[in-house]
């Protein structure tokens, strides 16, 4: 285990770890030494060299600390590979440095034991635990704190080399861990219980990481074993110092998540602790309050209506309320350069994908957007670290969802309990961060208490939009902001229509704000708003006050808040639909969005937004928008053109939000235009080939849009894409998977629009195998069940079945038996006309070439046929004759058949088709 170095190669890496450890460093230069050590970690010697370092009494100590962050680099990117000679040596040096007088040393020889662990084969890993188990006992106090503090990493850092193989070593470790809960050294103690902690809580991740059927999580046995013993032993320390009482509070949330049944005999005990624990720290210590308060969301569910619980209610609501202010550091870096009319600063310039419109029949919200949902308790929290501000604040929402709204429970006693402390806080002479936190507080339970809320609401919405001292006057952002937050969750909750013009005309004149954290708010409090009220509670007036305000606020805005401001005008163009096309609505809405196109170049992601937002507004504004169509149109073609050339020649790896968000604009003007833009795309036929390149794109988002704008060209440009259906075809195959929902929806509504156009002429270009090939992939799917998340999808796999039928009812036909009852379930919530006439023909179709199909499914096609509203002539005839010839077939058993349907469909068939 001896290392004898080379004097000149020594003095080389001590010179490198003493510019390293310089207490004045060149970013220059220590970018020069980083080059050096990667260059000199090619040498196997290297480690060697950093081990013999660390121990060196004679370096300075934070050279010595350095040699040893840099081996375990070393230890990280060598061991495995076995280039890391003279191991024995390295290892006995690193645990020789747990003992070293200087703290930084010791620590980092902590992390390099847990480095070496990690890297070890099971019999060296055993070997090293053997050796730190053993200076457990050694009379060196330097010695036994660095190794549990190895110890305690190792836990945190190998749990899968822990928990894994026939006899795992936790099953040994736990056991040794808990004996050393009652040593005399207190820094034993709290490193023993984090040890235990971390080998715990991590095997419980590494469960929830492995095991898809979360429902039946199972810890393994050398875990579960040892809980309630570790639970007792960690009871006994939950009095000492606050990094013990942390892991107490964490070891304890854990029990409730995994083994809740062993606190049942201590719940009393267990409840005053965390509470305990929270009333003395939430003030002075968030670690240790924050371990605390995330017990309660594990726990209300399970014991919200026990005694216990609901004696400590009053406590809990108060201590919730007192975590949940700002601390003078997050309100301070949350305001930095926030008005509106300076220039945004770039690490405040962050991704916020804008709401993009839904089409009726082609589009369904994508099941893979992994987008963040603002609109819950903690969505305006500002901070995407968990903190105990979001921790109270989901805490509050838990509360409130469970006595809010469970049975069983008095629905009023939490609400009781929570505004006399709430208005107590928005007194106007305590500190902002209080009142803050108070409109926090009900915008958290708004939601999930509303029935104990709604005669309180009134009140509430004209406290918080009060003219003279109110918080939508607050001379703080933060308050201003999270009023608006608030308002906009309280609008789910309004059904006066006065209250509705309060909370619009106080968001109206927060969108217009001098602060860009306000603005925003306001402009995501708007969006939701718009989304719950009903359309027609939005007069003419407060569509222009709004466009009004997004127009001014617009003028102001750089990068920071403009996705939101274009979510705005998206959700009122949803909203009225066709009524934006006026003069006075277009001049509000074209301008600021023309000049952002004018200036926004084709590779800012700035264009994503405004593409969405012009999508939105081309699909409400319709013939309107005609002046826009020709530029928006080339950008959109262009845009795909590079973006997917780009993707391509990368192997897919270029950004796939340019090419979805130009297809999905070409889709609008088409929806607000149609053929009217027949023209652009004869102009330039760079289109078809494109989006016939985009249908082999791995991407989802990119397939989806592709197939829904095929949908639109074959049903406004048809002669522009029936040349490039025989290549179409062949790509269906792949995306007719509905374990992509969308992507498989909009094919199936592309497919049957090329039938309809494609006539007698289908064949032809699908080729004479098409149809069956095409049957054969969406039977499948038309019997697919369970989730209501397909519904949507089978609506228009029936419909394109039914339209397949028009062209192929001889292939169709035959596999009717195969789908037929399915199909009509489905086919009777097609809610467009036209889709239901092209089925029922096709239909109608396919009886006529294959009667022995149906009649097993007569019953299930009566009850669709008299699920239409109106019956066009067409059809009335056609089933007439294709009804009474079922009933002629039955003949003298007719009547008895018939009297086994509900009395309300028979009535229906007589009236109809004379049945």
């Amino acid at each position: 285990m001896s290392f004898t170095p080379n004097e000149e190669h020594y003095k080389q890496v001590v010179g490198m770890l003493q510019q390293a450890a310089s207490p004045t460093p060149n970013p220059e230069v220590i970018k020069m030494v980083w080059s050096q050590f990667e260059e000199y970690s090619k040498r196997q010697d290297f480690n060697c060299y950093l081990a013999h370092a660390m121990g060196d009494g004679g370096l300075a100590e934070n050279v010595r600390e350095w040699a040893t962050v840099v081996l375990k680099n070393g230890i990280k990117n060598n061991y495995k590979e076995g280039i890391l000679p003279n191991i024995e040596y390295i290892q006995s040096q690193v645990m020789a440095g747990l003992g070293d007088s200087h703290k930084g040393v010791s620590n980092a020889s902590a992390n390099c034991v847990s480095m070496l662990s990690k890297n070890s084969s099971p019999a060296a890993l055993g070997h090293l635990l053997t050796l730190l188990g053993n200076s457990l006992t050694t009379t060196n106090t330097l010695l036994l704190h660095g190794s549990v503090k190895a110890i305690s990493h190792i836990c945190e850092d190998c749990i899968e080399e822990l928990i894994e193989g026939d006899a795992p070593k936790a099953g040994s470790m736990l056991p040794h861990l808990l004996a050393q809960f009652s040593h005399p050294d207190p820094l034993v103690r709290e490193q023993c219980l984090w040890a235990a902690v971390h080998l715990c809580t991590g095997a419980h991740a590494v469960i929830l990481i492995k095991d898809e059927n979360q429902d039946e999580l199972k810890l393994p046995p050398c875990i579960v074993q040892n809980l309630q013993p570790l639970l007792e032993g960690a009871m006994k320390l939950a009095m000492e110092g606050p990094s013990t009482q942390t892991a107490v509070c964490r070891f304890i949330v854990f029990i409730a998540e995994t083994n809740v049944h062993l606190l049942v005999p201590h719940l009393k005990d267990t409840l005053e602790y965390i509470l305990m624990i929270q009333e003395k720290y939430c003030t002075t210590n968030e670690t240790v309050a924050l371990e605390a308060c995330d017990f309660w969301t594990v726990i209300v569910e399970e014991f919200y209506s026990h005694p216990l619980m609901q004696s400590l209610l009053p406590r809990i609501v108060s201590v919730l309320l007192k975590g949940m202010p700002y601390n003078e550091a997050e309100a301070s870096g949350l305001l930095q350069d926030d008005d509106v009319n300076l220039p945004d600063r770039e690490e405040n310039i962050k991704p916020t994908w804008v709401k993009s419109s839904q089409k009726e029949m082609e589009d369904s919200e994508d099941e893979e957007d992994e987008e963040d949902d603002d609109d819950d308790a903690v969505g305006e929290l500002d901070d995407t670290n968990w903190n105990l501000r979001r921790s109270s604040a989901s805490t509050l929402d838990a509360f409130s969802l469970c006595y809010g709204m469970k049975e069983g429970v008095d629905n009023t006693m939490f609400i009781g309990l929570l505004l006399p402390e709430v208005a107590r806080m928005l007194q106007p002479g305590n500190d902002w961060r209080v009142r803050e936190a108070a409109i926090l507080a009900l915008g958290a339970v708004s939601q999930s208490c509303e029935t104990a809320l709604t005669p309180h609401i009134p009140q509430l919405i004209r406290g918080l939009t009060a003219d003279s001292q109110g918080p939508i006057r607050d001379q703080h952002p933060l308050v201003r902001s999270i009023t608006a937050w608030a308002l906009g969750r309280f609008g789910s909750n309004v059904s006066d229509p006065a209250l509705t013009n309060v909370i619009l005309e106080a968001l109206l004149a927060l969108i217009c704000d001098s602060s860009k954290k306000v603005v925003g708010t306001a402009s995501s409090a708007m969006t939701d708003l718009l989304e719950v009220i009903p359309s027609e509670r939005l007069t003419p007036h407060h569509t222009t006050a709004i466009l009004t305000a997004v127009s001014q606020a617009l003028q102001h805005t750089h990068v920071v808040n403009l996705q939101l401001l274009f979510n705005v005008i998206v959700s009122v163009a949803e909203s009225i639909g066709n009524a934006l096309n006026t003069p006075e609505l277009i001049q509000l809405v074209m301008p600021p969005l023309s000049q952002r196109w004018e200036i926004v170049p084709d590779t800012d992601t700035r264009l994503q937004a405004l593409m969405a937002c012009m999508t939105a507004v081309a699909t409400a504004v319709g013939p309107g928008f005609q002046p826009w169509v020709k530029g928006c149109f080339e950008r959109a073609v262009r845009v795909i053109r590079q973006n997917s050339e780009a993707r391509i020649a990368s192997d897919y790896n270029g950004d796939e939000e340019f090419v979805v968000c130009a297809l999905d604009l070409i889709g609008g003007l088409f929806d607000g235009v149609g053929s009217s833009i027949e023209p652009l795309v004869g102009a330039d036929p760079i289109l078809m080939q494109l989006l016939v390149a985009n249908m082999r794109d791995p991407n989802v988002k990119v397939r989806q849009s592709t197939f829904a704008l095929l949908g639109d060209m074959t049903k406004w440009c048809w002669p522009h894409v029936q040349p490039h259906v025989p290549a179409i075809i062949p790509l269906v195959a792949p995306s007719l998977d509905p374990s992509s929902i969308n992507v498989c929806n909009n094919v199936t509504w592309a497919l049957g629009e090329i039938a309809v156009k494609a006539g007698g002429n289908f064949r032809t270009l699908v080729g004479d195998d098409g149809p069956e090939k095409l049957i054969n992939m969406l039977v499948p799917i038309m019997n697919l069940k369970g989730s209501s998340k397909y519904d949507m999808l089978l609506e228009n796999c029936a419909v394109c079945i039914g339209r397949l039928a028009l062209v192929a009812p001889d292939v169709i036909g035959a596999h009717m038996g195969e789908f037929v009852k399915p199909w009509c379930k489905h086919v009777k919530r097609v809610s467009m006309s036209l889709e239901q006439e092209h089925s029922f023909i096709g239909l109608a179709r396919m009886i006529r070439v294959n009667p022995n199909g149906c009649f097993s499914s007569f019953a299930y096609i009566c009850d669709a046929l008299c699920s239409l509203e109106e019956l066009t002539p067409s059809i009335r005839q056609e089933y007439t004759t294709i009804l009474g010839g079922f009933k002629a077939h039955i003949g003298a058993g007719w009547a008895e058949y018939y009297n086994q349907f509900p009395p309300d469909l028979r009535r229906k068939l007589t009236e109809r088709f004379g049945l």
